[in-house]
């Protein structure tokens, strides 16, 4: 199922965000040519649908009402995703393992996983990490998925 108003060509441009934190934020839909969310609090996911409305993005945002570790089959490939799990849950590693193996991201897609700023992170299989910062209580870790070399599956 692919959303409304999204072709084909406009795959590379895209951006999944997830997060569970309750937090509502801008869409990553502005900054793209489509957004998806997976998002599993109901208050986060209600403030997502209002502002995803007020911003008049609907036709570019895909909300999932989920569980990002267990995702639905992907709308779409994005090139861009991020990961906001409840900090010390774990959650990361294997949300992005499932995102990853569902279809979700390009095969060269950024990760950006916020965790807490003392959180340790098991990298996942086909990820490499490429920069990290801490901000206050949080630390942004960036994540570049490795292409699969020739004669490999993913």
């Amino acid at each position: 199922m692919k959303p409304a108003g999204i072709s084909n060509s406009s795959r590379a441009a895209t951006s999944i965000t997830v997060s569970a934190s309750g937090a509502s934020q801008k869409p990553a839909a502005s900054a793209a040519s489509a957004a998806a969310f997976i998002e599993s609090d109901p208050n986060a996911l209600a403030a997502l649908r209002r502002n995803v409305a007020m911003l008049d993005e609907s036709e570019r945002a895909y909300i999932v009402a989920g569980d990002a570790t267990r995702p639905p089959p992907a709308a779409f490939a994005s090139a861009l995703a991020f990961l906001d799990p409840p900090y010390q849950s774990g959650l990361a590693a294997p949300a992005l393992a499932a995102l990853a193996a569902g279809g979700w991201l390009t095969p060269d897609a950024l990760a950006v996983i916020e965790v807490a700023a003392r959180e340790g992170l098991l990298m996942p299989a086909g990820f490499t990490m490429i920069d990290e910062r801490v901000y206050g209580a949080a630390r942004l870790v960036f994540l570049r998925r490795e292409r699969a070399r020739t004669g490999e599956q993913r």
